[in-house]
């Protein structure tokens, strides 16, 4: 009887029309979109094929396979295509040698057409102009009418009298359309009546609508050669070299009339808060002439986006576009940390601002190590409570030992003027973790669009941290290229479950693996993780860090001097 219960669910498995999904029963997904979309085999021959239920004795896991098997061959196969005969082509009426007209015959029929041709001037030519690449039809065409291939330069017109007729229909037609057909073009810059410009002069005057650039100076992607899995020590400059070609689509700009919140916005990418030009304004209280050094005597400097607002950065004419955006960077700060205050040299300590998006406001003030490791601490929700855990835990001596009061006290009565709380626990940083949908290696956590219902946005990696972690270690410290590639193959197997996790809308998934691969440091694995950046954020609608991390991994280098800035 069980026999027959099985046999009847597999029957009914084998009708169902809906596409196999290629993982059977081992199949993880939970979205229910995929569900309805690929049927997958009844539960029941999952649950006999383990050990544990196989001792029930209810039917034994080979007589459940066998059912299986021929329940569902042939399942995984295209379906059989109907053989279509092809028909005979009829014989092309033999061509006069001399001329490119054929006349037919007065028992031959053509189409006429139902729809309006377009009036072209015929142009009649003689056989000995042979055509360039000769029509061959694809497949035979069956119609009510004897078969007429379309061959180029010739027309087949009934007798002399209709060839006749028709050129001068035809020439009666374009004469009458020619004012309509010169009024459209006048619409549309002729090039062949412009004067031609040299090179120089073609780069000086850029034409309306290219900014400078001829259509065949765009810039085009070059395709990956190396295979998915071969690893790279080296990264080539074609890959992070984005931002030279884009910057040059700009509109030229006059930078010296824009203001410190645009010039910050356009170099940076993002828009900093109120909290940011306000620590600047207790600053210059502290210290007019040197705000940036206000609080140097506690081993904090302001740098980053403070260089704007102190006039450093403003005077510098020969930083490029990516200079910007890895100014004063760590090595381990990722395209959400943006670093605005540096401490001690020693241990690289450096507090920044993290967001999860680049069009939104910081999540929080974080603080990182860089010389010690990648993690990111959430220290407070702005700038000022920040500075100001910062005080509580410093080391008094001697020298700070009057100073540090002072200072806490003149923070605290700014802060509180302005309406700045000083918690290091708020309800939107309470908030925010709820939303955080895995911790990834440097434990800030990451923040993307998420249904817990349907649980699509994220999913987990297909190796633990522990073991990815293994994995890489395995990669970097691998002897002989040999070696390294055949240790790649199992990271390559990590980075296609997470693609194709990126194409079934689970993007968080992407970006864990991308900031993993960052946070491990090493350099062989920069093209891996640039490649699950650029997708991962593109997916999101992050492009700005794409922008970020590009310029970030062509110079990314350790220290404690981060500065970008050129004499």
């Amino acid at each position: 009887m069980e026999e027959a219960r099985v046999a009847a669910i597999m029957e009914q498995y084998s009708k169902d029309p809906r596409t196999p999904c290629q993982y059977g029963f081992k199949c993880y997904q939970k979205n229910p979109v995929h569900h309805e979309t690929y049927k997958h085999p009844p539960k029941v021959f999952g649950e006999f094929t383990t050990s544990q239920a196989a001792k029930k004795k209810i039917v034994s896991s080979n007589t459940m396979l066998n059912y299986f098997i021929k329940a569902t061959s042939g399942m995984m196969k295209a379906p059989p295509q109907p053989k279509i005969k092809p028909q005979p082509v009829p014989e092309i009426p033999a061509q006069p040698e001399n001329l490119g007209i054929h006349f037919l015959a007065e028992h031959d029929v053509i189409d006429v057409p139902t729809e309006p041709l377009i009036p072209v001037a015929p142009v009649i030519t003689t056989a000995s102009v042979v055509p360039e690449t000769p029509f061959i039809p694809t497949a035979p065409i069956v119609s009510a009418v004897p078969y007429i291939p379309a061959v180029p330069h010739q027309y087949y017109i009934p007798d002399e009298a209709a060839a006749a007729k028709l050129l001068a229909d035809a020439a009666a037609i374009a004469a009458r359309l020619a004012p309509n057909l010169s009024s459209e073009e006048d619409k549309v810059e002729n090039p062949a009546k412009k004067p031609r410009l040299s090179d120089d002069a073609r780069q000086e005057s850029p034409s309306k609508g290219t900014n400078g650039r001829r259509p065949s100076d765009s810039p085009t992607k070059s395709p990956n050669k190396d295979p998915p899995g071969k690893p790279s020590g080296s990264t080539s400059k074609s890959q992070f070299d984005s931002s030279s070609d884009e910057e040059s689509e700009e509109e030229t700009v006059d930078e010296t009339t824009l203001s410190n919140k645009e010039f910050i916005k356009k170099k940076f990418l993002v828009e900093m808060p109120e909290d940011f030009y306000s620590f600047w304004s207790f600053c210059e209280s502290l210290n007019k002439k040197e705000p940036q050094n206000a609080l140097k005597a506690f081993d904090l400097t302001l740098v980053g986006p403070f260089d704007v607002l102190s006039g450093a950065m403003r005077k510098c004419k020969n930083m490029k576009p990516e200079d910007y955006l890895v100014h004063w960077r760590f090595y381990y700060d990722p395209p959400e940390f943006q670093t605005i205050i540096k401490g001690d040299d020693k241990k690289q300590f450096h507090l920044g601002y993290l967001r999860d998006d680049p069009k939104q406001p910081p999540a929080f003030v974080a603080s990182n190590e860089a010389a010690e490791n990648f993690i990111i601490k959430a220290v407070a929700e702005n700038i000022f409570g920040a500075v100001h855990s910062y005080l509580e835990k410093i080391k008094v001596n001697p020298f700070n030992k009057m100073k540090v009061p002072a200072a806490q006290k003149a923070l605290v009565e700014w802060a509180k003027k302005h309406d700045f709380t000083l918690e290091t626990n708020t309800p939107k940083m309470i908030e925010r973790n709820k939303n955080v949908v895995t911790q990834t290696f440097h434990r800030a956590g990451i923040v993307v669009p998420y249904n817990r219902k349907t649980e699509l946005g994220y999913r987990n990696l297909q190796l633990t941290d522990a073991e990815l972690k293994n994995t890489l270690k395995a990669i970097v410290n691998a002897t002989s290229d040999i070696e390294r590639t055949a240790r790649f193959e199992k990271l390559q197997t990590v980075i296609t479950w997470a693609s194709i996790a990126l194409d079934e809308c689970d993007f968080g998934t992407g970006l864990e693996l991308a900031i993993d691969l960052f946070c491990y440091g090493s350099q062989l694995l920069h093209k891996q993780a640039l490649q699950m950046f650029t997708s991962s954020y593109t997916l999101l609608g992050r492009q700005e860090y794409i922008k970020i991390i590009q310029a970030h991994l062509k110079d990314r280098r350790r220290g404690a001097d981060m500065s970008a800035m050129k004499p």
